[in-house]
């Protein structure tokens, strides 16, 4: 105790100065714990209703479909002419074409068609032969005489490349699709077309993978089969192809039974 303050003769108690000293680093040390808090706090995740309120870029969206795209059925491509019994336009079969050739009909009632194109090769001259030509006519050829009493264009076989598409020559209704035996012998199919506003029966053969049947509606260039039948055996045709051999289609147009 100093002497100026005992000379006085009065007691002065130094413990609260003392416990003030012992304050001061406590209520420092506080403040240093509530800022570290404070810091604590401020790199916690905030509560859900916040982040749902204010930013949401930390919470997974649920992945969009796609949606499907539409395609575009291709329209049917235009085909050339062929020919035509009366008013009746016959367009070729297919998109293209290694031939045309004409050549006589089994049956009588296979009409005469008339080609509308430019003749190439005529190797029947026993038969007189009309045709006309046409800004979209095919050439073609006409076989050689095969004893029949039918017009040397009654019939026409139209040679394709492998993998070439039968197409429909008219617009009208499938009246039939049935399998038979050529010769007796060898599988094949026959197709019957019934054309609008037309009398006539429009019959292919030699057809495989036949895509229609029985009382669908097709328009001029529409699928009918997967391509043309292949034979095992050599036909008139294929004199006119040689050394190659393809496979064709036969068609004819016939009056109503």
């Amino acid at each position: 105790m100093p002497s100026d303050l005992r000379g006085l003769g009065t007691t002065v108690d130094l413990r609260p100065a003392r416990r003030g000293r012992l304050l001061v680093p406590l209520l420092a040390g506080v403040l240093v714990l509530g800022a570290v808090g404070a810091r604590l706090s401020d790199d916690a995740d905030p509560p859900l209703d916040e982040v749902v309120a204010g930013d949401t870029s930390t919470i997974a969206a649920d992945p969009v479909p796609d949606e499907p795209e539409e395609v575009a059925e291709a329209p049917a491509p235009v085909l050339p002419v062929l020919g035509r019994v009366g008013s009746l336009l016959v367009h070729l079969p297919a998109s293209e074409a290694i031939l045309v050739s004409y050549h006589e009909a089994s049956f009588p009632e296979a009409q005469t068609v008339t080609p509308l194109g430019p003749l190439a090769l005529n190797e029947n001259p026993t038969r007189s032969l009309v045709s006309e030509d046409h800004p979209d006519g095919l050439p073609f050829h006409v076989q050689v005489s095969r004893g029949r009493s039918n017009a040397s264009t009654s019939a026409v076989d139209v040679v394709l490349a492998p993998g070439e598409e039968v197409r429909a020559p008219v617009s009208g209704t499938v009246t039939e699709v049935r399998p038979y035996q050529l010769y007796g012998t060898h599988e094949d199919v026959r197709v019957e077309l019934q054309p609008d506003d037309s009398p006539f029966a429009v019959v292919l053969i030699h057809v495989e993978d036949v895509v229609v049947r029985a009382g669908d509606r097709v328009e001029v260039g529409d699928v009918l089969a997967g391509g043309a039948r292949m034979f095992p055996f050599g036909a008139v045709v294929d004199r006119q192809t040689e050394p190659e051999r393809y496979g064709h289609v036969h068609m004819e147009i016939k009056a109503p039974a």
